[in-house]
């Protein structure tokens, strides 16, 4: 099964919905196969739901408040993530993913 790759972008000191309320909604999302969040306020999500199904979901669960949902795909991205990563979101695999490291 081909799984469409989106971003997701919102503000992580928004109040409603928080940070905690939007990790437990897409770690539940039936119809996110995978997910990760290389920053506050960013994930990479795998799905293969249209970006119009999907967006209406999180529009519903948003409620007016601001998000930014793009579609992207493998040839058309580029930065600064583990290789690991890159090997999960370039191919249909979904390895363990850590979660990224913070500096204390």
């Amino acid at each position: 099964m081909k799984l469409n790759k989106y971003l997701l972008s919102f503000s992580p000191s928004s109040f409603s919905p928080n940070s905690s309320q939007i990790q437990i909604f897409v770690s539940q999302n039936r119809d996110i196969e995978s997910w990760y969040m290389p920053f506050m306020g960013t994930y990479i999500i795998k799905s293969p739901k249209s970006l119009d199904q999907l967006n209406a979901q999180f529009a519903q669960f948003f409620g007016g408040n601001m998000y930014l949902l793009l579609y992207t795909d493998s040839g058309l991205t580029t930065g600064s993530l583990p290789q690991g990563i890159w090997n999960w979101f370039n191919d249909e695999v979904n390895p363990f993913i850590p979660p990224p490291a913070h500096g204390g």
